[in-house]
């Protein structure tokens, strides 16, 4: 597969015949039932499980019915993103090893049907648990109901469920480092909450749309959107479970697209993140609010793949007495696993951007709007000038122009409505400035064998960020864009060459205007 100048052999290891290695084994002949595995981490941990587990048996996906396609449908789609054409090469009989199981996680009992049970709960052996609502594109508070039955609920009945399987042997829920916003040492521990999992559940079940509306904006409060609010209740009921079920929780951070393996830049995620990195990239994002020295907690979705299936292997076989002297020992029920890209390589959210930004000029884009330029403030005041001036001035005779000359509707204002929404969102993410431990995480890296740390490894510390953000921008373009990069970059170059030519004869222009007016009418 070639994206332009982003080639599938850049990136991929030569095939090679060697022996399983430890973590491969634990898979063998293994029923994995995964929620979430047609979204973001779940497709690209479908990948690695058949790519690098290819001898597991089979990988159950519970799927719903959308936009006309049935389940088997919506699996089978999947695979024809380029980031399976490397699993294809190495395991052509993956068709075999994958199926779909019709059910929906916003409904009582994930919507799975009896006879669907009956026939796996014999042959489960891991459930990986990744089904989650995304926050709302116009509200952090909106979709409670949504977010509570999909997050809250389904994780409920899920351990129900799992309860039946009969050679059940490691379950993981993936949950979010950002749960506990009040707390500053977030340890690998479970927090308790005032508000019981039964609450929002029966609320969500009961109370009218306009009702609870009301109701949640109070509720969620201390969250930074109903996500996390709802992933919190979700781990109260994982701690519940901990007695009964072998299982453990990973809690990552903002989660990007791949650092090295399938394909190094992959991502079709489009997130409050990425949507603000887009649109500085086609110069419309100019101004971001924000402290600019807390660390941003960025992870690779490859290497988060990875923890997720070394944690698997680790609830199976390999649990050892090692101690983790950070929490106290009547708190240790469950393995808990922080983590994030501070404890590794550090990444601030002022450096973030000036990497995005720099970057961004090396991929410039022909759909750029103009050239890439932006400026972060903490000062909310100046934010909100700087914002109307280059924001919603511009958006305005655009849209204008859109309706006198064109014809046709309004979009700029509608897109900024949205970005400054997403900026808002994101701010309440910035003003945590909370310290991640990660005992478990490294005890679990130091278990591994030498051979696994290659093919599993998830250590953040090897990772260079500008490598890092030059593939995941150019796969920004190329998978999320649709874009093709040239490797001669002519056309690149003659757009953005265009785009600065404008930009600065506009500047000339203005300050000539100014000049001009303030010696006619004041001298």
């Amino acid at each position: 597969m070639e994206g332009g100048d982003i080639f599938i052999q850049d990136f991929i290891n030569d095939l090679q015949e060697s022996p399983e290695s430890q973590v491969q084994k634990c898979f063998r002949d293994s029923c994995i039932l995964i929620t979430g595995g047609t979204g973001f981490i779940g497709k690209v941990l479908i990948e690695k499980l058949l790519r690098s587990c290819y001898n597991l048996n089979t990988i159950y996906v519970v799927t719903r019915p959308l936009n006309g396609q049935n389940p088997n449908e919506r699996v089978k789609e999947i695979f024809i993103s380029p980031l399976f054409d490397r699993m294809k090469v190495e395991n052509p009989g993956y068709r075999n090893q994958v199926q779909a199981i019709s059910g929906d996680c916003s409904q009582p009992g994930l919507g799975l049907r009896e006879a669907d049970l009956k026939v796996i709960k014999s042959k489960i052996n891991v459930v990986i648990h990744l089904a989650s609502t995304a926050v709302s594109s116009f509200h952090e508070f909106s979709g409670f109901r949504s977010a509570v039955c999909t997050n809250v609920r389904a994780t409920r009945d899920l351990i129900a469920l799992s309860k039946r399987f009969q050679n059940l042997k490691a379950f993981v829920h993936v949950s979010s480092v950002f749960i506990n916003p009040s707390v500053l040492d977030v340890h690998e521990q479970f927090y308790d909450s005032s508000i019981p999992p039964a609450t929002p559940i029966y609320m969500a079940e009961t109370l009218p749309d306009h009702v609870l509306d009301k109701v949640a904006q109070g509720l969620i409060s201390g969250w930074p959107d109903v996500v996390t609010f709802t992933k919190a209740m979700s781990e109260q009921i994982i701690q519940s479970a901990g007695r009964d079920l072998p299982v453990c929780v990973v809690r990552p951070g903002f989660v990007l697209g791949t650092a090295h393996e399938p394909i190094a830049g992959w991502t079709n995620h489009l997130n409050n993140l990425t949507g603000c990195a887009l649109g500085s990239g086609l110069g419309l994002v100019r101004i971001y609010h924000g402290p600019s020295s807390v660390n941003a907690e960025i992870v690779p979705v490859d290497m988060l793949v990875n923890l997720i299936l070394v944690a698997c292997w680790d609830l199976i076989g390999n649990r050892t007495d090692v101690i983790n002297e950070e929490v106290p020992r009547n708190m240790v029920n469950t393995m808990i696993y922080n983590y994030v890209s501070s404890n590794y390589k550090p990444c601030t959210w002022n450096q973030l951007g000036e990497k995005f930004f720099k970057n961004e000029k090396n991929v410039s884009s022909p759909n750029s709007f103009w050239v890439p330029f932006y400026y972060v403030t903490g000062n909310l005041f100046l934010y909100r000038i700087i914002s109307f001036c280059l924001h919603t001035i511009p958006g305005n005779i655009v849209d204008y122009f859109y309706i006198r000359f064109l014809g046709k509707e309004p979009r700029l204002n509608e897109f900024y409505k949205r970005v400054h929404v997403a900026s808002n969102h994101l701010n309440s993410y910035q003003q945590m400035r909370a310290k991640y431990y990660n005992c478990n995480v490294n005890n679990l890296m130091n278990k591994l064998s030498a051979r696994d740390r290659i093919m599993f490894g998830f250590d953040m510390s090897s990772l260079s960020w500008d490598d890092y953000f030059d593939k995941y921008l150019r796969g920004l373009r190329v998978y999320l864009m649709g874009n093709r990069l040239h490797m001669s970059g002519t056309n690149n170059n003659k757009t953005l060459n265009r785009l600065i030519t404008i930009h600065y004869n506009l500047i000339i222009s203005i300050c000539f205007i100014i000049i001009v007016y303030t010696l006619f009418f004041y001298l």
